[in-house]
């Protein structure tokens, strides 16, 4: 299972679950390259190193759906809609299969940043699972067999200066602002069980319009609804007359 899969790994989380005080609308989209492979499983020419990649969706912050959380960790379901990702010529194709919804994760924990003491981080993580292939040589950067999918994580680390940050939808911050930004893809082969896996580094941004609460969209549609009265009513009441 996906959630499974990408839990493990995401390092330690204080639960503040909140919302924004608007929702919004996000379109994230970043690129980058590949930077190295790991595991036993061959890498095709698909995904080479220094290959590009490339990702861009967009999804709604009040459609995002808490699943679970603790003093660790925090995950929401996450609808996306214009999704599309690419590592060189492999086109990443979401999973449709029940339970390999895409997952939206945050975290805390402690990196070096290349310093000799750690660091509190806030770590943001997008998670995606691939449809199943079904044995083509270009379906994954691996050579697999009929089966195999993919899981793609695309992670944001911020540093967190009391080590203290909530895990809310709040906590979306703009990866500009990030510290590290980085992305792997891995796959396992459901018949050998090994694996392969592909990380590097990519530079993102997001742009946020505001979406409309239930109540500003009805006071939109009356105000259209009194606009439309008015021209009508102007429209009965001016008329041409002749001497």
């Amino acid at each position: 299972m996906l959630r499974a899969l990408t839990a493990v790994g995401l390092v330690g989380v204080g639960l503040g679950l909140s919302v924004p005080a608007q929702a919004a609308k996000i379109v994230f989209f970043g690129q980058g390259s590949v930077d190295a492979s790991q595991g036993a499983l061959v890498r095709n020419a698909a995904a080479s190193i220094g290959s590009p990649f490339r990702f861009t969706f967009a999804f709604d912050t009040a459609a995002l759906n808490f699943l679970e959380g603790d003093d660790q960790d925090a995950f929401y379901e996450l609808p996306v809609t214009d999704f599309s990702a690419t590592i060189g010529d492999y086109a990443f194709t979401l999973s449709e299969a029940p339970g390999f919804e895409p997952l939206l994760a945050f975290s805390r924990g402690f990196t070096f940043f290349g310093q000799p003491f750690s660091e509190p981080v806030l770590v943001t993580t997008f998670n995606f699972a691939s449809a199943r292939s079904t044995g083509s040589s270009i379906e994954t950067p691996f050579a697999t067999g009929v089966g195999a999918f993919g899981a793609l994580a695309i992670n944001a680390f911020f540093r967190a200066e009391n080590g203290q940050s909530g895990l809310g939808l709040d906590e979306l911050k703009d990866p500009r602002n990030a510290d590290q930004l980085s992305f792997s893809y891995a796959t396992l082969d459901p018949k050998t069980r090994q694996r392969g896996t592909i990380v590097g580094a990519y530079s993102g941004s997001y742009s946020t319009s505001a979406v409309p609460e239930p109540a500003t969209w009805a006071m939109m549609l009356l105000g259209l609804g009194m606009v439309g009265g008015a021209v009508r009513y102007r429209r009965r009441t001016t008329t041409t007359t002749y001497a």
